[in-house]
């Protein structure tokens, strides 16, 4: 059985710091896994913010996202190139949305995507909370060799009905030591190799520094 995530529904504020510790040691594990130069293709939303913000001692990186405070972050990479894709904003987000999103991908490739998700189902795969952005990450997915999920083990127990792809599509998911046995079985089954970091209760408090005022600040309420 499968729990929607409580913290979906909330503002962006609200999202950043859930599950705060293990998404800042999923975003800097993940960040090791970039090289200087690499061309990549992220999603928005919380988790990627504080990913983009790990990336920034990378340099000359070419980045395509539809998050908003993924590309203030990314901007501070030395020599960076970004674009953002363009669409209605999703205030609760920060991302862009729209439909005409798989046609601007149509013509990209890039080695990695990396994407956070609303939860990992194991028959549907990562999914997210609407047809939409379901629809738009399987353009990310199809855009690149690599597919990397960044994702606390809460995502597995949280699911959304609009699935992006199938397991067998994934390449990674970086996440943390609060994973299921049932859930990691399954995905070593696949091939799927499976990073984890330190959950939330094995961490010490100083390691759960997640603030970025800069960010926080371009994150209205709704």
């Amino acid at each position: 059985m499968y729990e929607y995530a409580t913290y979906e529904g909330g503002t962006f504020e609200d999202r950043f710091k859930a599950h705060g510790g293990s998404k800042q040691r999923i975003a800097e594990r993940a960040a090791q896994l970039v090289s200087d130069g690499d061309s990549l293709l992220l999603n928005g939303g919380s988790t990627m913010t504080v990913f983009a913000r790990a990336l920034r001692n990378h340099k000359n990186l070419t980045a395509i996202t539809n998050g908003l405070t993924v590309a203030l972050e990314l901007a501070r990479s030395q020599n960076s190139t970004v674009i953002v894709l363009p669409g209605t904003l999703e205030k609760k987000k920060m991302t862009t949305a729209s439909t005409d999103l798989e046609a601007a991908l149509a013509d990209v490739w890039g080695q990695s995507v990396f994407l956070g998700v609303t939860g990992i189902n194991l028959a549907l795969g990562p999914t997210m909370s609407t047809p939409q952005e379901a629809m738009a990450y399987r353009a990310f997915v199809r855009a690149a060799s690599e597919v990397t999920l960044l994702a606390d083990s809460t995502k597995f127990e949280a699911g959304s009905m609009f699935g992006i792809a199938p397991l067998s599509k994934i390449t990674r998911i970086v996440t943390d030591t609060g994973i299921r046995d049932v859930d990691r079985k399954h995905l070593d089954a696949l091939d799927i190799e499976v990073i984890t970091v330190a959950a939330d209760d094995e961490a010490a408090p100083g390691d759960l520094d997640l603030a970025s005022e800069d960010v926080m600040r371009t994150a209205p309420e709704v």
